[in-house]
C-alpha cells in the first residue's frame, strides 16, 4: 500500500524548485514534452503508475448460457430503470460500476479499498493549499488522444456548473476547491475554479484552506473526467480513458472491451435487471444490488458508514455524562443483533483498525443513573426519534427492547418522516435521534470533524475546546503517518471517554457474488468492484472466495 500522508508533504525548497523549473520551461517556450522532461527525478518523490497499453481490438464473444462462465466473459448485473454513464449523475454504487470501468480519475482504489495512484503519477505541495499533479503522460482516451490536464479542469468546471444541476457538485466544495461555492452559486464564473492547467500534463489545484489529506479524495466519482469536459455521448462513439471501452449498448445492455491485453476479463457484459428484462439473476456473475429474497452466494462488504443514535447536548438529562453512560452501558449489556451491518459500538467503522478504549465501566446501569438522580419512582423519561422505514424501525424497536430490561428507563419511540426528522435534528428538538453517517473517501478524520463544535455538520451540541485544537490539527497540519495516527487515537479516546454518541453497527452492502469469481476482498470498504481486478477459477479449483453467506439475522 502506499502510504499517502508520507509522500503528501515536502520542504518549501523543493516545491519552489519544481515550480521555478516549470516556470522557466513556459518562458523560454519549450514544447511540452519537453519541459515535462527537465524535471529532476532526484528532487520529486515519484509514484509509479502503471503504464497504458495500446488499445487492442478483439472480436465481441456471443454471450449463451454454455458461456456465461467463460474466463473472458464477465456478466454483471444491477436493478434500474436505465444506465447512467455521466459521472455527474450517478450518485449509487450499482449506478457508478460501469463508470468505474470505462473512466479513471486522478486516484483510484486498489482492489482492497485503499487509494492508489491513477492517471495522477506524482504530487506535490507546500502548504496544503496549492498542489501540482503531474499526470501520466502515456494515458490515452479511448479515440487516441492523449488524457490531459485540459480534460480534469473542463469536467470540474462542469461539474460545479449550476446550469448542470449535479447531485455531486457540492463535493468541490467539500473538497475546499477555491471560488467553488460561489461559483455554485452563481456569484463568480467558471474560470475562477480553483483548477488550472499549466501544461498539457501538469493540473494545478488551489484550495480556501490547508488540506493535507486532499489525494484521498480525488477518488470519488464526481471527479472523474470526460473528454474535453464534454458530456459523455449518449448514442454515438462513446469515448473513455478507462480500462474498458464500450463497444455495443443498447437499453438494456453494455457491452465493454478490456483496453489491455493482459486484463482477465477480455469481454464485460452489464445487464440492467427490470420488469421488462427476463434477465435470470442467477446466470450473472456479479449483481450489485440483490434483492431482499435472493439469498443465495450473497457477500456482505463493509461500507464507510456509521449508523447510531446521538444525544443531544443541549438536553438537561443528556447533557449528564452518567445518563449516556448508562444508556450505552445498558445497550451493550445486552443481546443487540446487527441486522443490517456488523455490530460496532466504536465511533470510527472497525475496518479503520484505530485502538482505542471502549470497555463499559464496572458500575451497574443502576448505579450510573442513581447517580444521575434516577429513581424507581421517578424513572429517566427519553424520546426516542427515527426515520419511519422500515430498516430504521427495525433497529429502534430493537432498541427500546434492550433499555427497557430496566425499570429505570421509560422510553417513548417517536417514528418521523426524513424531512420532519430532520428539522427535529437542527431544530435540537430531540433527545436520542437516528443517525446515519457515510464517509465519501477513506479517512477517520471525515467520522471525527462532525463533533468539532463549529462543524456545519454538529446537531448534537457537544462542544469541548480541547478536542477542536486537535481536530484543527488534525485537517490543517503536515503529520507524518505515526504522529497522524496516535492523534487520531487521542481523539477517538477522548469522544469515547465523554460518551458524545452512541454507535449501533458498521453498515453493510450486499452483492451477489458467483463463487467461480475471484478478486473481491472481504475488507474492501470502498463500494467499488473493478472488473479488471476480477478473475475466474478454473472449474478444478475450490472455491476459496470465503466471504460466501447469508445475510446476517
Amino acid at each position: 500500500m502506499i502510504k499517502l500522508g508520507s509522500r503528501l508533504t515536502m520542504q518549501a525548497v523543493r516545491f519552489a524548485k519544481i515550480l521555478a523549473n516549470l516556470t522557466a520551461c513556459c518562458l523560454l517556450m519549450l514544447s511540452l514534452t519537453g519541459c515535462e522532461k527537465s524535471l529532476d527525478p532526484q528532487t520529486s518523490e515519484t509514484i509509479v503508475t502503471p503504464q497504458v497499453e495500446p488499445q487492442i481490438e478483439q472480436q465481441i464473444e456471443p454471450t449463451t448460457e454454455t458461456e456465461s462462465r467463460s474466463p473472458k466473459i464477465l456478466n454483471r448485473g444491477l436493478y434500474g430503470t436505465a444506465f447512467e454513464l455521466d459521472p455527474l449523475f450517478a450518485t449509487t454504487a450499482a449506478d457508478t460500476a460501469p463508470i468505474r470501468d470505462l473512466f479513471i480519475g486522478l486516484m483510484r482504489f486498489n482492489v482492497t479499498g485503499e487509494i492508489v495512484p491513477g492517471i495522477a503519477s506524482e504530487w506535490f505541495t507546500d502548504d496544503g493549499k496549492t498542489w501540482i499533479f503531474m499526470l501520466n503522460e502515456l494515458a490515452e482516451w479511448s479515440n487516441g488522444q492523449p488524457v490531459t490536464a485540459q480534460d480534469f479542469v473542463a469536467s470540474w468546471q462542469r461539474l460545479i456548473d449550476p446550469k448542470n444541476r449535479s447531485p455531486l457538485a457540492a463535493y468541490l466544495i467539500q473538497m475546499g476547491l477555491l471560488n467553488a461555492e460561489k461559483i455554485q452559486r452563481g456569484k463568480m464564473p467558471l474560470e475562477n475554479l480553483g483548477v488550472s492547467a499549466f501544461n498539457a500534463h501538469t493540473l494545478i489545484i488551489d484550495l480556501e484552506r490547508p488540506n493535507f489529506q486532499l489525494a484521498k479524495m480525488l477518488a470519488h466519482s464526481a471527479l472523474l473526467p470526460t473528454f474535453e469536459g464534454k458530456t459523455p455521448n449518449p448514442e454515438g462513439e462513446f469515448i473513455s480513458n478507462g480500462d474498458y471501452k464500450i463497444v455495443q449498448r443498447n437499453p438494456h445492455q453494455l457491452t465493454l472491451k478490456a483496453r489491455q491485453a493482459e486484463t482477465a476479463f477480455q469481454q464485460v457484459n452489464y445487464h440492467l435487471l427490470d420488469p421488462h428484462n427476463n434477465k435470470n439473476p442467477n446466470d450473472l456473475d456479479l449483481l450489485e444490488n440483490p434483492e431482499p429474497k435472493q439469498k443465495q452466494n450473497i457477500v456482505n462488504l463493509p461500507r464507510l458508514c456509521r449508523y447510531s443514535y446521538e444525544f443531544n447536548f443541549k438536553d438537561p438529562l443528556l447533557n449528564q455524562k452518567a445518563v449516556r453512560q448508562a444508556i450505552k452501558t445498558a445497550v451493550m449489556s445486552t443481546t443487540f443483533h446487527a441486522r443490517f451491518g456488523k455490530l460496532n459500538f466504536n465511533v470510527l467503522p472497525d475496518t479503520f483498525a484505530i485502538e482505542s478504549n471502549n470497555k463499559s465501566p464496572s458500575m451497574l446501569v443502576e448505579q450510573l443513573l442513581t447517580q444521575a438522580g434516577v429513581t424507581p419512582d421517578d424513572p429517566l423519561r427519553l424520546n426516542l426519534s427515527y426515520n419511519e422505514q422500515p430498516l430504521h424501525n427495525a433497529v429502534a424497536d430493537q432498541l427500546v427492547r434492550s433499555l427497557m430490561q430496566s425499570d429505570l428507563f421509560r422510553i417513548i419511540p417517536q417514528m418521523q418522516d426524513p424531512q420532519a426528522l430532520e428539522i427535529q435534528r437542527k431544530r435540537f428538538k430531540f433527545q436520542l435521534i437516528h443517525s446515519t453517517f457515510c464517509a465519501d473517501y477513506p479517512d477517520p478524520a471525515q467520522f471525527l470533524m462532525p463533533f468539532h463544535s463549529k462543524d456545519p455538520n454538529n446537531f448534537n451540541g457537544y462542544h469541548n475546546s480541547e478536542l477542536d485544537e486537535k481536530l484543527e490539527r488534525l485537517t490543517s497540519k503536515a503529520l507524518t503517518d505515526e504522529d497522524r495516527v496516535k492523534l487520531i487515537q487521542q481523539i477517538v479516546q477522548q469522544l469515547q471517554n465523554d460518551v458524545v454518541v452512541l454507535p449501533l453497527f458498521q453498515l453493510q452492502r450486499q452483492v451477489m457474488v458467483d463463487p467461480s469469481l475471484t478478486g473481491i476482498e472481504s475488507s474492501n470498504q470502498s463500494e467499488i468492484i473493478y472488473s479488471r481486478d476480477l478473475s475466474r477459477q478454473k472449474p478444478e479449483q475450490p472455491t476459496e472466495i470465503g466471504i460466501i453467506n447469508e445475510p446476517t439475522d
